[in-house]
């Protein structure tokens, strides 16, 4: 009977473990900002999906809702402002004389991300003491974050941008024309900058810089065309790309002449145009 009985039930472990991840779900739909967004499965992952513009955003169980917080308070276009004011102050403490101000050390920290970025300052820079002494004489309940956090609150708002603009670049019903340039540095590294150029629907001229990449130096035909092509998949850009905008350098002009792709575009240098094509 002992030995009966130290077995294992396959059923009570399956129960249990769907009992942990029910509990573990509901703790995680119990955040405000589930009631802005939806959660869908792609490819096998759960994504959070927002109500208002339908751009995917991550869904990982453990990590948090702090970008989709982000997102319906600063990010999403479509939302109406009474619903993103109703929003924001769900994140707000009330008093009997009405609203006051709570300080939210999660917004904090993404206002920090964006004024390093805005103003291009190093992230060791958020390891400079009178950095520190004055967000601790402004807010002493806040813990200043070191260069680390700084560096990956930048590149999560670099992501949900990124996220924004592919989406912004499927829903398009114009082209995409990019304009490309090629230099090296005095330590003789080779780098390639692309610039997307678009009309939206407002019909107003917009550009994006969607590449700046380091590429092997001296500039290859082969390394330009690998580098473009890298490019236009990784922001979905194949099917929508018009024209591609370079100097007349000749190996600009043997990349596009050599390029065995699918592009039906106008390769247009400072005195020269290339068609390439099928």
């Amino acid at each position: 009977m002992e030995g009966i009985s130290s077995v294992p039930d396959p059923m009570a472990e399956s129960h249990e473990a769907m009992s942990v991840d029910q509990s573990s779900r509901s703790s995680k739909r119990r955040a405000k900002v589930w009631g802005y967004v939806d959660s869908e499965q792609a490819d096998g992952i759960e994504k959070a999906v927002c109500k208002f513009c339908k751009i995917h955003l991550s869904s990982v169980a453990g990590k948090g809702t702090t970008h989709l917080n982000r997102h319906i308070q600063f990010h999403c276009p479509n939302i109406p402002q009474e619903e993103r004011d109703r929003f924001i102050a769900t994140l707000k403490g009330k008093t009997g004389d009405g609203d006051t101000h709570v300080f939210d050390p999660v917004v904090f920290r993404g206002l920090i991300a964006k004024y390093f970025i805005s103003a291009e300052i190093a992230f060791r820079k958020a390891e400079d003491p009178c950095w520190k002494e004055m967000i601790n004489y402004c807010q002493p309940s806040f813990r200043a974050v070191g260069r680390l956090s700084v560096r990956a609150d930048c590149i999560l708002i670099y992501e949900e941008e990124k996220l924004m603009l592919i989406d912004q670049f499927t829903k398009l019903r114009s082209h995409v024309s990019l304009t490309a340039d090629l230099w090296s540095s005095n330590q003789n590294l080779g780098y390639l900058g692309v610039t997307a150029h678009f009309i939206n629907e407002e019909f107003e001229l917009k550009k994006k810089i969607i590449a700046f990449k380091q590429i092997s130096f001296p500039h290859t035909s082969y390394a330009v065309q690998d580098r473009i092509t890298s490019c236009l998949m990784e922001w979905e850009l194949v099917d929508k790309m018009f024209t591609q905008t370079l100097d007349n350098a000749s190996v600009n002009i043997v990349t596009f002449s050599h390029a065995n792709l699918q592009w039906h575009c106008s390769i247009i240098g400072t005195q020269k145009q290339v068609w390439a094509g099928s």
